[in-house]
């Protein structure tokens, strides 16, 4: 039912770039509880749909309905439903998320360039 579908699983940080160029929509799921990472957030700060599961910290930038859905950890019925609301997603609203991802992205790197300042890694 899905075209284009593409599944990756584990990329270079170069390739995580070119695929989002690329991508309409991110699905980043987990069956480990997964800390921080930069992808979802650049995903969101690209006007990219994310779907991510409940485990992990990116559910914590997710709107669900607004700029992406989150789906229970290890089901795929509550993937393939998040899967299939895609088009539900209001263009205004994913506008306004992407602004305020692009902020809180641009909080992240002054946090980490700051780390790098200071000499703390």
């Amino acid at each position: 039912k899905l075209k284009n579908l593409i599944i990756t699983g584990w990329v270079t940080e170069e390739q995580v770039d070119e695929f989002l160029a690329k991508s309409r929509v991110l699905i980043f799921p987990s069956l480990w509880p997964e800390t921080f990472g930069l992808n979802v957030i650049k995903a969101l700060s690209g006007g990219i749909i994310c779907i991510v599961s409940s485990n992990t910290a990116a559910e914590d930038y997710v709107i669900d309905g607004v700029n992406g859905y989150i789906f229970e950890q290890g089901s795929l019925e509550s993937l393939e439903n998040a899967v299939n609301k895609i088009e539900t997603i209001n263009i205004n609203n994913k506008i306004e998320c992407k602004n305020k991802n692009l902020y809180v992205l641009n909080l992240i790197n002054e946090c980490y360039l700051k780390e790098d300042d200071n000499g703390i890694s």
